[in-house]
């Protein structure tokens, strides 16, 4: 039985896959990385600066934003915005790594930092996207926790033509969902690779994992879980060449 209370969860998980000829594939955690290969495309950075990320969370998520940045093509244009009860832009429309040099100088601090307005600012990551590309991405730094504003909408971006991608970071709610995974930095063409899931429950009932390469489905299972931490098993098939991008996607 589905906890009665609860409204419909949905929260996705990305990483990806590098394929490569090699004896032996280095297990490693992946760091984020936006999953498509494509230049060109429009990124909003959304960088969490509530009290409730403290410092630690804080500095994590530049960590991560300039190891994103310094990935993307030259041809991506980014932009990055602190937000708390008010979102704040610190990085106008750039190239990359022109953004990556002005996010290490950068205060993440925003207004009202008491208090966490995500749909506000989601609506500020739409309006703020740079140029007029059809291939747009809001990646979300945070804890996930909304204090303030109306319920954000996870469904695909303020508009549901953004791709939005969330990285959980800071001390995370026990309210709120999550679906993390660890896989092989590497794995040789052909090669069935093995993952593992950290899941973060936030309520009892029954749940369903999802795995996605490349946008299809190759894997849905359900399992009953009380509220708290688990992992789950999966594989991926590794392809013939380039990269795969994978999804882990939790529903209620």
């Amino acid at each position: 039985m589905k906890h009665p209370s609860r409204t419909r969860t949905q929260v996705r998980g990305f990483l990806v896959l590098r394929l490569v000829a090699l004896a032996a594939a280095a297990l490693a955690v992946l760091d984020p990385r936006l999953p498509l290969p494509a230049s060109g495309r429009a990124i909003v950075m959304l960088m969490d600066g509530s009290d409730s990320m403290g410092s630690a969370g804080r500095s994590r998520a530049r960590e991560l934003a300039l190891a994103m940045l310094r990935d993307l093509p030259a041809g991506d244009r980014v932009a990055v915005a602190a937000f708390a009860g008010s979102p704040r832009l610190l990085v106008p429309e750039s190239a990359p790594a022109v953004a990556a040099r002005l996010l290490e100088g950068a205060t993440l601090e925003a207004p009202a930092p008491g208090t966490t307005d995500l749909a506000t600012a989601l609506a500020f990551a739409a309006s703020a996207m740079p140029g007029n590309s059809s291939d747009r991405s809001i990646v979300l730094f945070g804890d996930g926790r909304a204090t303030s504003g109306a319920v954000p909408d996870a469904r695909g971006g303020p508009d549901g033509r953004i791709a939005l991608f969330a990285v959980p970071l800071g001390e995370r709610s026990g309210a709120i969902a999550s679906a993390s995974a660890r896989l092989p930095l590497s794995a040789r063409p052909g090669e069935s690779v093995a993952g593992t899931a950290a899941i973060v429950v936030p309520a009892p009932g029954d749940w369903e994992l999802e795995t996605r390469v490349d946008g299809r489905v190759v894997d849905t299972r359900s399992f009953t879980a009380e509220a708290g931490e688990r992992t789950e098993a999966f594989r991926v098939e590794a392809g013939t060449d380039g990269q795969r991008r994978v999804d882990l996607i939790l529903r209620d």
